[in-house]
């Protein structure tokens, strides 16, 4: 419920860039071509119980996730914030 909250607040507050010439180049060739994107975002579900039950009682290894996770999204944020 939370994620289908999520998804209805981000189209709302995007909506007015939608650029409704952009679907006029719609072509059913290509209709599955980012479904194994979504794919692979959806199966992350079942990864986080799992990595909370194996970093639990290990508060060292819980440390050097988040250091790692944030040692590689920090370019991408920098990134991101010079392109928009």
């Amino acid at each position: 419920v939370i994620i289908l909250f999520l998804l209805l607040l981000i189209f709302v507050l995007f909506s007015n860039e939608i650029n409704v010439v952009n679907l006029y180049t719609f072509d059913f060739a290509n209709i599955f071509l980012p479904f194994g994107v979504v794919l692979f975002a959806l199966l992350s579900f079942t990864s986080i119980p799992e990595m909370e039950m194996i970093l639990k009682g290990n508060s060292k290894f819980t440390i050097f996730i988040f250091i790692l996770f944030f040692y590689f999204s920090y370019p991408n944020i920098i990134f991101m914030k010079k392109w928009c």
